[in-house]
């Protein structure tokens, strides 16, 4: 491993990119506030709540508008390492994927938070559109039986099933 090969793993860190949503609030008790009612609303509630409360620019976009800068999911921010705050782009490169954070501090007041996507890692999918997509219904017919043989997968035809 040599010195060009440490000089591309740099750059392909710097690279990466981090999809946020996330709601400022001016104090820690707004901020907690605002988890709060984000956990009892579920993570969907998160752009409406950025909508409403934050302070933050990222707020107003939405996913119909004529100015790329503001179009996007509310409280959305797609950026690389190094262009935010420390605490947070640990935040953002370091949370586990679709779980609400607590509340954190930056020179720029109260941060609530959910990473929905990593380059490197899943596709970026927003935790609000997978929380507001039903579950698929199980097909109709027999369970277990994608061949038509009846119950047991056993039954005239090709043979199938675990080990036969």
């Amino acid at each position: 491993y040599g010195v060009f090969d440490n000089l591309v793993d740099g750059f392909k860190e710097m690279a990466k990119e981090a999809t946020v949503q996330h709601v400022l609030l001016p104090t820690e008790k707004d901020a907690v506030a605002v988890y709060e009612e984000i956990e009892a609303q579920g993570l969907a509630s998160i752009g409406r709540v950025a909508q409403e409360r934050s302070e933050c620019g990222s707020s107003k976009k939405t996913p119909d508008a004529k100015m790329s800068q503001l179009r996007g999911k509310p409280g959305e921010l797609v950026f690389r390492k190094g262009a935010m705050a420390p605490q947070f782009e640990k935040t953002a490169f370091e949370a586990p994927l679709g779980v609400l954070q607590k509340p954190f501090q930056t020179q720029f007041g109260w941060h609530v938070m959910v990473v929905n996507g990593r380059s490197g890692e899943e596709d970026p999918v927003s935790v609000a559109e997978v929380a507001a997509t039903p579950a698929p219904a199980a097909p109709l017919g027999k369970a277990g039986n994608s061949k038509g043989k009846g119950k047991g997968g056993k039954g005239k035809g090709k043979k199938g099933g675990f080990g036969k």
